[in-house]
């Protein structure tokens, strides 16, 4: 049993709660990504509401290679990177120590939200453009039609990009390293904890 399965004082197994943490996330943007796709969606043009409708597909593939480059990286690089003191190593030591969570938030929350919220997009969406068109008489076809375009665009995208994720981890890790540090502020972080200990 590893550390984190026990707890030191009183002997008992700990049990995780990240599970609860991903629940109120989910449960917060899920609610928000779908207000604002039912009532902003609903009132733009055809070709806009289309458009932002694969932002949300490109952010759905873009979060599985994330979540794919951080569970295959190997640590071992950017241990070496952080010993050199390179900008955005720590940060993606951190990120690689907690993959598992990474690729849920990743994967599991922002992924699969914003493939939920890519459903009630196309289903709006289909009922604009049989509405536009008046293609009324054709709406169960047009509606199916819609619905399996987005999950090919999806699946084979994610196909697609699943080998090139798995082969250039140790870079796309350090891209995504180097923009998160720049928030993170490790450095700052790290002067800090070495004066409190001085």
């Amino acid at each position: 049993m590893s550390k984190s399965d026990n707890n030191p004082k009183s002997g008992k197994p700990r049990r995780s709660r990240w599970w609860i943490k991903v629940f109120f996330l989910t449960l917060v943007l899920s609610a928000l990504f779908s207000f604002v796709s039912e009532t902003v969606l609903t009132r733009m043009h055809f070709a806009i509401a289309a458009g932002l409708l694969l932002i949300f597909i490109a952010v759905n593939i873009l979060c599985d290679i994330m979540g794919t480059a951080a569970t295959t990286c190997e640590i071992e690089p950017f241990q070496s990177m952080a010993a050199r003191k390179i900008k955005g190593a720590k940060t993606a030591l951190r990120i690689l120590k907690h993959a598992e969570k990474f690729d849920n938030i990743t994967n599991d929350v922002v992924g699969d939200i914003c493939a939920i919220v890519s459903g009630a997009m196309g289903a709006v969406l289909a009922v604009k453009l049989i509405e536009t068109y008046e293609w009324s008489p054709y709406s169960i076809w047009i509606s199916v039609a819609v619905s399996a375009l987005m999950a090919a665009i999806i699946v084979s995208g994610k196909a697609f990009f699943k080998k090139i994720s798995i082969d250039h981890s140790h870079a796309i890790v350090a891209f995504i390293a180097k923009i998160a540090s720049v928030f993170m502020r490790e450095d700052k972080k790290d002067k800090k904890r070495k004066g409190k200990k001085e």
